[in-house]
């Protein structure tokens, strides 16, 4: 049996965004689950991955707001399958990842593509598809890394 790619982007078309005058190709996530590694936890229905030899419980994530700055690579109303980061070791440029982002009213769950790592616990993170939306994320904001996605 093959490899399924989980990891979003894999089967994704390279993307041209343009950010100011820069040309921006988004990278793609690093690959993390093989099928094999993917389980059910018969004691209590739990989905269950395998990565280097720890077991991580896959969880869902906050569906994609209609703002649609993760096309094309996911549509708004889509909903993420994740794992709770244990380290920023673990996040790697192109990961999508989903941050707590605070505004004046309230506080909600943010998709971003990681581009780049800029200190051990910091990210320069970005939306596929909307130019302005640029976010530096520390790792404590961090709550899960995409893995897979329900269209």
């Amino acid at each position: 049996m093959g490899k399924i790619e989980f990891a979003i982007g894999f089967t994704v078309a390279v993307l041209v965004c343009f950010v100011g005058s820069i040309i921006f190709i988004p990278p793609s996530p690093s690959h993390r689950i093989d099928f094999d590694q993917v389980n059910i936890d018969d004691t209590n229905g739990d989905y269950i991955i395998r990565i280097n030899g720890i077991y991580r419980k896959l969880m869902v994530c906050d569906p994609i707001s209609s703002t649609g700055s993760m096309k094309p690579s996911i549509d708004a109303g889509s909903t993420p399958i994740c794992i709770e980061p244990v380290s920023p070791d673990e996040i790697q440029r192109g990961d999508i990842i989903s941050f707590t982002k605070c505004d004046h009213s309230h506080c909600y769950h943010v998709p971003h593509r990681v581009i780049l790592k800029l200190n051990d616990d910091t990210f320069l993170t970005k939306g596929d598809y909307i130019i302005s939306s640029i976010d530096i994320v520390h790792f404590d904001n961090i709550w899960g890394i995409f893995v897979g996605v329900f269209y």
